[in-house]
């Protein structure tokens, strides 16, 4: 995947990072009705989001599609703050070591 982000960062001016929560670890998004078994947990993608936006300064966007019609509990809700918070993170780190233009 950085392979690509590399690749994309040569040649966009902006990169938009776009999730389905569906991947998500089925436990995360139980009134989703397209579950993908063996997904990724919430906390692995925020930290990815985290790297991704740090390493990254096109990207610039994050979108989130596919939220659960249902959410018992508030889990999807949960996963889906932990991730842009990984996000926001990530900007927050790629801010404080980037001179101010």
């Amino acid at each position: 995947m950085f392979a690509q982000l590399d690749r994309l960062s040569k040649i966009s001016d902006k990169i938009y990072v776009h999730i389905d929560m569906d991947v998500l670890d089925p436990r995360e998004v139980k009134g989703h009705g397209n579950k993908v078994a063996n997904g990724p947990s919430s906390e692995q993608l925020a930290r990815l989001f985290e790297a991704i936006f740090r390493r990254y300064p096109k990207a610039s966007a994050i979108g989130f599609a596919t939220i659960p019609p249902t959410d018992d509990g508030g889990l999807s809700i949960a996963a889906l703050n932990r991730m842009i918070a990984g996000a926001i993170r990530g900007v927050a780190a790629r801010e404080a070591r980037e001179p101010r233009r």
